[in-house]
């Protein structure tokens, strides 16, 4: 687990056995994500679409371990649209990303 340098908080641990490599960061308290405004920015290219006709499957990019319905964050490609939920407050892009194109997202809260 890595640590802030200025507040010695856990920040984040590489999962390189997870399926497809996971990042684990620290509890939303850790992060400053409690009772407070924040962004998630990432880049990301889809290779797949990850979908069938009949069923929908989410690509996550970022999510927290469940702890309740409706009470987790969770940042994911749903239908091919970024898709931000947290605590029941969750949308959908309008945007349909395209494979194999690099995107750079902006999740704001």
């Amino acid at each position: 687990m890595s640590t802030d340098p200025l507040t010695s908080k856990p920040c984040y641990q590489f999962l390189p056995n997870y399926p497809r490599g996971g990042l684990l960061v620290g509890k939303a308290g850790d992060l400053g994500l409690v009772n407070e405004s924040f962004s998630f920015l990432c880049w990301i290219k889809l290779n797949s679409a990850n979908q069938l006709e009949y069923e929908q499957f989410d690509q996550a990019i970022l999510g927290q371990n469940h702890l309740g319905i409706g009470e987790t964050l969770h940042i994911v490609i749903r239908s091919m649209k970024p898709y931000f939920g947290f605590y029941g407050v969750d949308t959908a892009s309008t945007t349909t990303l395209e494979l194999h194109t690099w995107y750079h997202l902006a999740f704001v809260y």
